[in-house]
């Protein structure tokens, strides 16, 4: 997506209810195809909430910005 005003983008959370992937699995905050320092690893079959609380994200306006999952 398209950011439409400039902010800092903090705290990546994401809730597996269920993980039958049997690797590591990460999740990364990517801005103008580029990864950035916002980053999960879950285990393999880890389940619950989990968060990176410490690490943020300045983003311009006009910046793109997606996740990876792998």
């Amino acid at each position: 997506m398209r950011v439409p005003a400039a902010y800092t983008i903090s705290k990546l959370s994401v809730n597996f209810a269920v993980n039958d992937f049997p690797g590591v699995t990460t999740i990364k905050l990517r801005v103008n195809s580029v990864d950035t320092p916002l980053v999960l690893t879950v285990g393999a079959g880890s389940t619950g909430i989990f968060t990176n609380a410490v690490d943020s994200v300045a983003v311009a306006v006009g910046d793109l910005v997606c996740t990876q999952i792998t």
